[in-house]
């Protein structure tokens, strides 16, 4: 989730032997760039429903796909050496339908790497917090995604789900990521904690006009009122009521 972004790792080794790489929900295509300046070798693929444009690396290329649909912008199954996926809680409707579709597309040894959150608010569990304008916001956001078909707790069982779908050796490890440089918990990663809370309030920016639209009974001026306010509870309240994300 935070490769390049927060400065965190990824876990699966890409070797010697490693020769394609899916960026599943590139966004950006920052990642998929970067893996494909440190290794000529490889070639790596961008996916997402609106791909970057093509850049001038002759080993990374985009494309236009629906990673719920058939991967056909993959040339043969048991191809990819490595899936890399993250932040797409918010995108993805039936994680079991894409994880099956990413090992069929998987060579044997290969892997399927996933860093994201199930967006669900945490923080010191005060009555105070509770009430605080940005765990109204996420509530609101909880209930505009269900409305959408989106079930962010797909995320807790995701390790099932890739057993399910037939890999093997699953890992899992869960991080809490703190929304304020001066949490105790961030001490020597405050970057990652600034980063994080920047990203949040631009998702939170971002995504307040649609939250206003059908099935939701809010109007569009209280999603503007609320958003305002949770975000200024998160640039100045995340400190004393903790609040934080679990990937």
């Amino acid at each position: 989730m935070w490769e390049l972004e927060f400065g965190a790792p990824y876990l699966a080794p890409i070797s010697p032997n490693t020769r394609l790489v899916v960026d599943m929900g590139c966004g950006t295509g920052l990642w998929g760039r970067t893996i494909a300046r440190q290794h000529p070798a490889i070639q790596v693929i961008g996916v997402d429903l609106n791909p970057p444009m093509e850049g001038d690396l002759h080993n990374c290329h985009f494309t236009k796909a629906n990673v719920e649909e058939p991967w056909t912008f993959i040339k043969g199954q048991g191809t990819v050496d490595l899936t890399f996926a993250r932040l797409l809680t918010t995108a993805i409707r039936d994680w079991q339908v894409v994880i099956d579709h990413a090992f069929q597309a998987t060579k044997p040894g290969g892997y399927f790497e996933s860093h994201d959150s199930s967006l669900q608010l945490m923080s010191n569990g005060s009555a105070e917090a509770e009430a605080s304008h940005l765990a109204a916001w996420f509530r609101c956001f909880a209930e505009f995604l269900r409305g959408n078909g989106v079930d962010t707790r797909q995320i807790d069982t995701m390790g099932q789900r890739l057993e399910h779908a037939g890999f093997k050796m699953v890992e899992e490890r869960l991080c809490n990521w703190y929304l304020s440089r001066s949490s105790p918990e961030m001490k020597g990663r405050e970057r990652i904690s600034t980063l994080l809370a920047d990203t949040v309030a631009n998702v939170m920016v971002n995504v307040a006009p649609k939250m206003a639209a059908p099935p939701s009974t809010m109007s569009a001026e209280d999603v503007n009122t609320l958003t305002i306010n949770a975000v200024r509870d998160l640039r100045e309240n995340s400190a004393k009521f903790g609040f934080y994300l679990t990937q």
